[in-house]
């Protein structure tokens, strides 16, 4: 079968780009187009190796793994080691993803091509029924995730939970968000997210500059962008009949309403429940 090299590119590219970008979908991240595309180029020129004599050593599982690493590390560059590692195995989830979707528009259309040791080719008349595998793929896979990230907010745990900042004190309604891994990138510290209204009379007046946070962030229902948030001295959480002290955390604001049915107007992160009895309360 002969290959042509410029076709050869060109498929791994878009290929290799679907995939990074239905990564970055799933946990709804956006990077600068310049890392995005860096990312891609590698996996694309790495999709060469496969011509490479004796590549046995290159294309072997556990070089894979540390290259996959590599390029999980370009697309989730400031994220602790338990999202790198969960990233990874997205990573890894949406490759098998696309492979199969490739190898599905083959197999219809009985046309000559292949896809497997991380790279791909086809013929250009498959072109257009190997676009719409791909793009159906992605479609239906961020429709699913869409679809049980919606039913996991309807599960969540809902607590009430009193923040204090200074003298000030308020007792919210807030949901427990497992997909919630936003830290403050100067201190470490878990980051909740309230609505402005809510949160209001937490947020009024002017606080030290060492208090306010600006956290990057990529959540559920929002853009990616930044929030401004504010240390919280101390965080109670009441559920099931019992309060007990969380941990330190970080109360970002967002200007808007979430949305939410069950009238929390706080997204936890869930690092921040911690069992321990509350010897204060609000």
């Amino acid at each position: 079968m002969e290959i042509y090299a410029e076709y050869f590119f060109v498929e791994n590219f878009i290929a290799d780009g679907a995939i990074a970008a239905l990564t970055l979908s799933l946990w709804r991240k956006r990077i600068p187009a310049p890392r995005f595309l860096c990312a891609v180029l590698l996996m694309t020129l790495y999709s060469f190796s496969v011509f490479i004599p004796g590549n046995t050593l290159i294309t072997c599982f556990p070089v894979k793994i540390l290259f996959s690493a590599v390029v999980v590390k370009i697309l989730f560059p400031e994220e602790e080691i338990k999202v790198f590692l969960q990233a990874s195995v997205t990573f890894f989830g949406a490759g098998l993803l696309m492979g199969g979707a490739v190898s599905f528009a083959v197999f219809m259309l009985k046309s000559r091509g292949f896809s497997g040791y991380g790279a791909m080719y086809v013929y250009p008349g498959s072109y257009p029924l190997v676009l719409v595998c791909i793009g159906g793929a992605f479609f239906f896979v961020r429709l699913f995730f869409g679809l049980l990230s919606e039913k996991r907010k309807g599960e969540a745990p809902v607590v009430e939970v009193c923040l204090s900042v200074g003298e000030k004190t308020c007792w919210l309604k807030g949901f427990v968000d497992t997909g919630n891994c936003l830290r403050d990138p100067g201190g470490g510290r878990p980051v909740m997210i309230g609505e402005a209204e809510s949160v209001r009379p937490l947020i009024a007046g002017n606080y030290e500059e060492s208090r306010v946070r600006i956290i990057p962030y990529s959540a559920v229902g929002l853009e990616s962008g930044t929030l401004i948030g504010i240390d919280v001295d101390r965080v109670i959480i009441r559920e099931k009949g019992s309060e007990y002290t969380g941990r330190p955390a970080v109360l970002a604001v967002y200007n808007g309403s979430f949305g939410l049915e069950n009238g929390c107007s706080v997204i936890i992160h869930p690092d921040i429940l911690k069992k321990e009895a509350a010897d204060l309360c609000c």
